[in-house]
């Protein structure tokens, strides 16, 4: 009904029915981008030429930077924008200039100026040699339908497996430039607290205000959220251990938690005592112990890496933190130099009609993944046979994904003649939710990047209460993890999901046929 370059009115548009509307989503999206890539480039080259006429101009040195400035403004008037919006449309274009595959798809309309500058950005620090396979990965990185965020990750798990020293290095920087804590003004007696921390000291922090808050606070203390958190940080800083619940009930069961502060005895001199100092000068003596003991804080930071890479070679896997996203490999095993590391087995699933049954599924599927013991710091034993590499640089392996994956059982059976042990209970196993977690990491739903820790594992085929072995089964290959209003919007069957081999769900809408398909 629509096509592109045809001039709608809004009374066509209104009238059309939703499947034409639908239909012509696509079309009208791509015709945004590509105005859009034009623009941007056309941004670029006026200011490009503007600026080499004013600096050749201009023979003042002492007027600093009027060429830069004529620029944007040349920009900003004659395209009706803000000039920071002219500086961000001439910054890409400056990029895109050592990029002809990104400049080609954004051209084409297969990228919006988000999801390109997200690329550009990610990929115009790549070495010259490794650049072109890089643009290819990073392209299809950006097909995806994920949110900018999920984006933003992937590229940087690229960009650190290809170097993780220069990764490295760039942390470290970073953190000697802008880590900081900034006081400023707010209204009303207030002050705005900024700060900039390295990820094991500020997960450290979060968990302990989080840790008083749960200890000390009953769910009807009256102050909202972020006034506990701020009286819990309050708290930290003056060197209390607990909370005092304000819910007003004697009855409070938080409020049991606390102890009574002994009253401390007057004194004429007050010393300020070095209590490491003093231990260390005299062996025999303990420190003194706080009136109250702190509240237990369970690991601030969760690192999921593989044994190679802890151990200082090149492993397959760029380190991640749950909820945060992925850090170069010198970072993991800087956090990992006092932690406690659980080995995590993965059990492949098998065919009954395979006449091997010691074989690896084929696919590469999981029904289980099993917690090993627990292992304090030290050294890992590392097989001889593996390659100690971890001061070379990577090469890019682009694996162009299937345009139809294949779904695996739209029965939700996985293919399995018989349901393993658990398959026909309803919740998951924590072996289960533990696999999909590390492999999943989000919500599956299109556009989502909710973290995999805040949603619910979901029956693609839905199981059945009153017939368990007819409907979906509790198995990996029938389970995604969805937010709260993608499963609930999945319940609407207006886009029906379909678990395809690779962990890929192809998300089919039921009237158009059109299909979005989300990787994990």
């Amino acid at each position: 009904m629509f096509e592109p370059g045809r001039d709608t009115s809004e009374a066509t548009l209104a009238d059309a029915g939703e499947t034409d509307l639908a239909t012509a989503a696509s079309a009208f999206t791509r015709i945004e981008f590509e105005v859009m890539a034009r623009k941007i480039l056309a941004a670029y080259h006026l200011g490009r030429k503007v600026f080499d006429r004013v600096q050749a101009a201009d023979s003042d040195r002492y007027r600093k930077r009027i060429p830069d400035k004529a620029a944007l403004r040349e920009v900003s008037l004659h395209f009706a924008v803000p000039p920071a919006t002219a500086g961000r449309w001439m910054t890409l274009g400056a990029l895109l200039q050592d990029l002809p595959q990104v400049r080609a798809a954004f051209l084409a309309g297969d990228l919006s100026e988000s999801r390109a500058s997200l690329v550009a950005h990610a990929v115009c620090g790549v070495d010259a040699e490794q650049r072109a396979a890089a643009e290819e990965a990073a392209l299809i990185l950006a097909a995806d339908a994920s949110t900018n965020a999920v984006l933003s990750d992937k590229l940087d798990e690229l960009v650190i497996a290809l170097d993780p020293l220069a990764a490295a290095e760039v942390r470290e920087e970073f953190a000697e430039r802008y880590q900081d804590v900034r006081f400023s003004k707010a209204p009303y007696g207030q002050v705005a607290i900024s700060a900039t921390l390295g990820l094991g000291d500020a997960r450290y922090l979060q968990s302990r205000i989080t840790g008083l808050i749960n200890h000390y606070l009953c769910a009807d203390d009256p102050r909202l959220p972020g006034q506990q958190r701020a009286d819990a940080l309050v708290a930290i800083t003056r060197g209390r251990t607990e909370l005092e619940c304000q819910c007003g009930s004697d009855t409070c069961g938080a409020r049991a938690n606390q102890k009574p502060h002994p009253e401390p005895e007057p004194a004429d001199d007050v010393t300020d005592i070095d209590i490491d100092a003093d231990v260390a000068a005299k062996p025999d003596a303990a420190p003194a112990k706080p009136s109250t003991a702190l509240v237990p804080t369970k690991a601030a930071v969760v690192v999921v890496t593989d044994a190679p890479t802890l151990a200082g070679l090149t492993g397959e896997m760029v380190p991640f933190v749950p909820g945060y996203g992925v850090i170069d490999p010198a970072h993991a095993r800087a956090l990992a130099t006092d932690a406690t590391w659980t080995g995590m087995y993965r059990e492949a699933q098998r065919f009954m009609h395979r006449t091997d049954p010691t074989d690896p599924d084929p696919h590469g599927r999981i029904t289980m993944l099993r917690a090993g013991r627990p292992r304090k710091a030290g050294r890992i034993h590392v097989p001889a046979h593996l390659d100690s590499s971890s001061d070379s640089s990577g090469a890019i392996r682009v694996l162009s994904r299937p345009p139809n994956p294949k779904p695996i059982d739209p029965t939700g059976h996985g293919g399995l003649p018989v349901p393993p042990v658990g398959a026909l209970d309803y919740e998951p196993t924590d072996a289960q939710r533990r696999a999909i977690a590390l492999t999943d990491h989000h919500c599956r739903g299109p556009y989502c990047g909710r973290p995999v820790a805040e949603c619910q594992l979901d029956h693609v085929r839905p199981y059945n209460h009153a017939d368990p072995m007819a409907g979906g089964w509790t198995i990996t290959d029938d389970l995604i993890p969805l937010c709260i209003p993608c499963h609930q919007f999945k319940h609407l069957d207006i886009w029906i999901p379909t678990l395809a081999e690779g962990r890929a769900v192809i998300w089919r809408h039921a009237t158009t046929g059109k299909t979005i398909i989300t990787w994990p």
